[in-house]
């Protein structure tokens, strides 16, 4: 059977997102994070079977009436391992070494650090008391 883990809920400026990762299946997305907000939508995908951390997601857009989505072009800024140095399998996982090493280089903290953990276990924990109790939860801000 696949697994899947299925979110949604509002965050705190009244952002209607939704989240979905599923295993196993041979059709749609296996992760798919959506987020609807009142003059457009953001949706992003893992467009191959693979793992989210070893592949470049896809973002796309759509604003105002228009039905369609159109892609987002990553900004070069946000791009720290040359196009082409390591498999596309691997690309995340490429992406994470290079600030590690930027940050050992610089003396400066690794991010994500502690503190970033901290706030998600701390989402992992209301997830798992809303779907124990049915009730919604509130995180801190």
């Amino acid at each position: 059977m696949p697994d899947q883990v299925a979110l949604s809920g509002i965050a705190g400026d009244g952002i209607v997102v939704s989240f979905q990762v599923r295993g196993g299946m041979t059709r749609g997305h296996q992760f798919l994070f959506e987020i609807h907000g009142e003059d457009g939508d953001l949706i992003l995908t893992a467009p191959e079977r693979n793992s989210t951390q070893r592949q470049e997601l896809k973002l796309q857009a759509g604003r105002g009436d228009k039905a369609e989505l159109a892609d987002l072009p990553i900004p070069d800024k946000y791009r720290w391992v040359p196009a082409g140095t390591v498999p596309d399998s691997r690309y995340n996982v490429a992406q994470m070494y290079a600030k590690f090493g930027e940050a050992i280089r610089g003396g400066t903290p690794a991010k994500p650090g502690f503190d970033d953990a901290v706030i998600r276990h701390r989402l992992l924990d209301a997830i798992r008391e809303a779907s124990d109790t049915g009730e919604k939860q509130i995180l801190p801000r």
